[in-house]
Parts: C-alpha cells; sequence; structure tokens
C-alpha cells in the first residue's frame, strides 16, 4: 500500500500496519497517520517518527 508522497507501508498477518515516518517534516507523519486509520477498520497501526527536524 502507499500513502501520500511515494510512503510505503507494510502490512503484517496479525494485522499490523507499520508506518516508516522518519526523517519527514513536521506534518507529513500526522497526514500519513490519518491516511492509515482511514483504511483500516481494526488492527494495529505503528508509526516510526524520530525527533532530527
Amino acid at each position: 500500500m502507499e500513502l501520500t508522497g511515494g510512503i510505503d507501508i507494510k502490512w503484517h498477518k496479525i494485522g499490523k500496519m507499520v508506518i516508516d515516518a522518519r526523517g519527514l517534516g513536521y506534518q507529513k507523519p500526522l497526514i500519513m497517520a490519518e491516511e492509515a486509520l482511514s483504511t483500516t477498520d481494526d488492527g494495529i497501526v505503528e508509526m516510526l517518527v524520530d525527533n532530527e527536524h
């Protein structure tokens, strides 16, 4: 699956979505989280972020 800006996310067999948003600016991870949550009814959404920016 691909979110805005060509960022790939990974689905695991247990219904877990992992989004790697490390290295992205302030608002991009928020937008990605909103998109990911809107695409699923249940499961786990895990987002990786850093504080370098």
